[in-house]
């Protein structure tokens, strides 16, 4: 699942966030649930750690991978 998907079509305001992440209540709502670097650096939040495209494109290969059978995996 894509967090910032999940977060936006279960929580379109951003309730949830602005009420357990007190320094992104200023965001608009479409920001709040993947604000841009600037506004992270702004708001003093942290910025991601994990890039979610580049780990869902590894994800993917190697799920693919394995409905080679196994062993197919290096």
């Amino acid at each position: 699942f894509n967090p910032y998907l999940q977060s936006q079509k279960f929580d379109s305001e951003g309730k949830f966030i602005r009420r357990w992440v007190p320094e992104l209540t200023g965001l608009d709502n479409k920001s709040i649930h993947k604000p841009t670097e600037s506004e992270a650096l702004k708001c003093e939040y942290p910025l991601p750690i994990v890039n979610h495209a580049e780990q869902r494109t590894k994800a993917i290969s190697l799920f693919s991978r394995t409905k080679s059978g196994p062993g197919q995996i290096s």
